[in-house]
This record gives structure tokens, sequence and C-alpha cells, in this order.
């Protein structure tokens, strides 16, 4: 999102949406309709990986599964949490032991930089089945529950069971986004230390004017005495 509208979005589906893909496209929008307060922004969608034009360019959202949305494989070796070489579950990584039939039924929302632009963000929502990745999507749907993840990984299991996790240090995709965040959420501070800085400029000048004029009046008075 930028300026409460899309932020050059490409979405990249299944060719074929099943009733539960429709069901986690629905959170993921809910969430981004609840933030757009207008309709002006570029948002396209894709059946299949968008050409690099579109890739360097725009930011991503890829949903689905391994076996019916290809730029999920294309992706693996991407992610924080991968696909086992079969696709068929997720594995262990540094963060999370995963069991091999766990890994199996778990969704994952993974926000990770484009590796054709680095300033370029792509949320992968992804599981083994469409089941899987619903369960991810259902952590998106509104901002109570996105503001309970401080990472740029989700786990959600099938017991409703969710985890966030932090592999990138940088949480900013741009990091030109981090300083004007920086120095926007510190706008007030920034204001109060610039009245501060003014008012301490007007008092000494003020100061310096008495003393000039105190400095002239005893100046007086001694010429006034020496005649």
């Amino acid at each position: 999102m930028k300026n409460q509208t899309y932020n050059n979005l490409a979405v990249v589906i299944p060719k074929k949406l099943t009733a539960i893909d429709f069901k986690s496209l629905t959170n993921i929008f809910n969430l981004m309709g609840a933030n757009a307060k207008s309709n002006t922004g570029k948002i396209k969608f894709y059946t299949e990986q968008p050409n690099q034009d579109t890739m360097i360019n725009d930011n991503l959202i890829v949903l689905g599964t391994p076996s019916n949305n290809a730029m999920i494989k294309s992706l693996n070796k991407d992610l924080y949490f991968k696909y086992s070489d079969d696709y068929r579950g997720f594995v262990s990584n540094e963060k999370l032991s995963i069991e091999e039939d766990y890994g199996k039924t778990i969704g994952t929302a993974q926000l990770i930089r484009s590796p054709e632009n680095s300033k370029k963000g792509i949320l992968v929502l992804t599981g083994a089945t469409p089941e899987a990745s619903y369960l991810a999507s259902t952590q998106l749907n509104f901002k109570k529950n996105i503001d309970q993840f401080t990472g740029d990984a989700i786990v959600v299991d099938q017991n409703n069971n969710h985890y966030s996790y932090r592999f990138k240090k940088n949480k900013y995709i741009d990091r030109n986004l981090e300083h004007k965040r920086t120095i926007s959420n510190n706008s007030q501070l920034i204001i109060y230390l610039g009245i501060v800085f003014l008012a301490l400029i007007v008092i000494g000048f003020g100061v310096y004017l008495v003393f000039r004029k105190q400095a002239m009046m005893n100046g007086g008075r001694k010429n006034a005495k020496q005649k």
C-alpha cells in the first residue's frame, strides 16, 4: 500500500481457483481494503509468473501450492520455510523443527525481498494444500490479527496455533522507506525540539539585548561622570 491505495501490486494465483482459494484471497483483500481509501492504484492478476519488468517494478502476492502455482516452486530457494525436494511439505530450518507429517499440513505467510529487486516485496501465502494456504490467510484478514505478529514469516497449523518469526535483520523492504518512517514516527519530537531550539535562540537574543543595553547605559553613566 502507498498513499492509501495499491502500490503497483501484482497477484499471482492458481490457474484454477478452488472455493478455498477464493476464501484465502478474500482474507488478504479484506485487510488491504480496510486501508485503501481510493482505487487509483495499479493492481493486476496473473496465473503464471509475470515477466521480468513486472518482477522488477511491482510488489507481488503469490498464493497457492507448489502443485497449482509454478511460481511457488521457483521461489522455494528464497523462502524462509522451504518445501522438501518433492514439494509435499515444509522442512525444518534454523527457527523451527518440522516433523514430516506436520510439514504437510501447516500454512505459511512469508514476506521476502524480490530476487529481481531488493526494494520490492513478495508476500508468499502457501501450503502443501489449498487448505493449508487458507490457514495462513486467516491471520491476514484483520488488522487486529496482523498486529500480533512482529516478524516476516507466519506459521499456522490445523489446531490454530500460530507463530511468527523474523529472518531479515532489517524489517523494511525498502531502506529509504525505513528512514522516512523513522522521521514520520518521530515528527512530533522533531517539532518539539525545533520549538525548544527557537525558544532558546529567542531567549538568548533577548539576554544579549539586555546585556547590550545595560552595557550602553553603564558606558553612558561613566562618560557623564568624566564630564
